[in-house]
């Protein structure tokens, strides 16, 4: 991953509605002012969010405002040292919606205001953590890739 350059990228961290601190990667248009639109990319199940980047910088060169988050116990939003399991770390799958997601999608609604295009790209489960998200019905779009629920 070091020979990407993601030059208009900065990482954020937003916190949850329990307190958990998520890591999110920020891409911004190069050479463009902030606009109202912002996209929030919904990784899979256990995917970390690297693994979107180069997608994330694409939408990003085409003028889009682009999130990324790693869910709790993933990634960079990994306890510190990352030596507890994610199953000992006791987070439930539908937490990665109802609360990670969750505040993505208010922080991107608190960054650019109410009038605020905020759409989802939901990869597999992450279409699904994107509708159990309470702050989902201010979605102004949801693009589902490959969703299906594992039950």
């Amino acid at each position: 991953m070091s020979s990407l350059s993601f030059t208009a990228a900065e990482d954020l961290v937003i916190t949850c509605s329990d307190g958990y601190r998520l890591v999110t990667r920020r891409f911004s248009p190069r050479g463009q002012r902030r606009g109202t639109s912002i996209v929030v990319i919904a990784p899979a199940t256990g995917v970390q969010a690297r693994y979107y980047w180069k997608f994330a910088d694409f939408l990003a060169s085409q003028g889009l405002e682009v999130v990324v988050p790693d869910y709790r116990g993933i990634g960079q939003s990994a306890p510190l040292g990352r030596h507890k399991p994610l199953r000992r770390l006791g987070t439930r799958w539908h937490e990665w919606g109802t609360l990670d997601l969750d505040a993505v999608i208010r922080w991107a609604r608190t960054e650019r205001g109410t009038s605020a295009q905020i759409s989802v790209v939901g990869h597999s489960f992450g279409g699904f953590a994107a509708l159990l998200a309470p702050s989902s019905r201010e979605l102004a779009g949801l693009v589902m890739v490959g969703a299906q629920h594992a039950y």
